[in-house]
């Protein structure tokens, strides 16, 4: 396994995405698997990041963030920060599957 990232259907509508592979052991024996999936309506950097957000915050927890940006300032920076490291990522994923 020499790819960052690999995308399969994973039904009619939706998409699975697995990357970030490492070594893993199985008993005696190692093997290289894909520790991370997301699934997706469609491979797209818009996609992948929502759903990204979507396994750390709901909708309602971001509506929360971003109504109380002000009076809870540092959450809100944290929540971004996070989000701007998801964005990140999702690129790195892109990345993978093109490689």
């Amino acid at each position: 396994m020499s790819k960052f990232a690999k995308a399969e259907k994973w039904d009619s509508s939706r998409t699975i995405i697995e990357y970030a592979p490492a070594e893993v052991q199985h008993g005696e024996e190692t093997a290289e698997e894909y520790t991370k999936k997301v699934i997706v309506p469609e491979v797209s950097k818009a996609a992948i990041v929502e759903a990204l957000v979507r396994k750390e915050y709901s909708v309602s927890d971001e509506i929360a963030i971003i109504r109380q940006r002000t009076a809870k300032k540092a959450e809100f920076d944290a929540y971004n920060a996070r989000v701007e490291e998801l964005k990140a990522e999702a690129d790195a994923i892109l990345a993978g599957l093109a490689e």
